[in-house]
């Protein structure tokens, strides 16, 4: 399997454009004059997400306002806390086939028949690794201290800190404050694919803040010209 983005530059784009073995060649091919923008103008080329969660779907909206490409790996089935990804932002994401994929079959099929939708964890870790693996920095958006919480657990945290360049912000702190650290992450990082991650939006039943909204708030901190 290829190696994640190592490097962030024009010429790495490039390379994965032409790359048909790459996860996001399409993505890089089909948009390459957008990615190039959006990389040039926010330090990002394009948001890489799972679609799962609150803080998946304020990271789609957020780079929809700012012309961001979106891609990434969703889980099978496309399926989202509150049943199926929006249909504008479905057809953008990926999900795990024969070349890419890091559970048997045979895990797959019991996961899909034996698991409620939102309880599919070895589906949602598989979409895990991969954005993990292809892309070149991850946001953690996480409540407060709670980084190794419900909201993002010590297993998937483990993941993304082994495999890329990781940042955390407290959604539960001021967005202005938390967008500023967020743009300095990028400006120093540059990914060209920026992988966000972050609880469900049930969880603002619990700790009294929206997810998607505070999430939203950060990233259009964070993304400005």
């Amino acid at each position: 399997m290829i190696a994640r983005v190592q490097s962030h530059s024009v010429d790495q784009l490039e390379a994965i454009a032409r790359d048909l073995a790459h996860p996001f060649h399409e993505v890089a091919q089909n948009r390459f004059d957008s990615l190039k923008v959006a990389w040039e103008t926010f330090n990002v080329g394009a948001i890489v997400t799972n679609g799962e969660t609150g803080a998946a779907s304020a990271a789609m909206d957020s780079g929809a306002l700012r012309y961001i490409p979106l891609t990434g790996f969703a889980q099978r089935g496309k399926i989202n806390e509150t049943g199926r990804v929006r249909d504008h932002h479905a057809p953008l994401l990926l999900e795990p086939d024969d070349r890419f994929s890091t559970l048997h079959p045979d895990e797959v099929k019991q996961q899909i028949e034996g698991c409620a939708p939102y309880a599919r964890r070895l589906l949602l870790r598989e979409a895990d690794e991969l954005n993990a693996q292809y892309s070149c920095a991850v946001v953690i958006m996480s409540p407060g201290d709670l980084v190794a919480s419900n909201a993002v657990d010590i297993d998937r945290l483990r993941i993304f800190r082994e495999r890329t360049h990781t940042h955390v912000c407290d959604f539960t702190g001021s967005p202005a404050q938390q967008g500023e650290e967020l743009a300095h992450f990028l400006s120093i990082r540059k990914p060209l694919f920026l992988n966000v991650v972050g609880p469900r939006e049930s969880l603002s039943e619990t700790c009294l803040y929206s997810p998607y909204d505070q999430v939203k708030a950060i990233l259009l901190k964070a993304l400005r010209a």
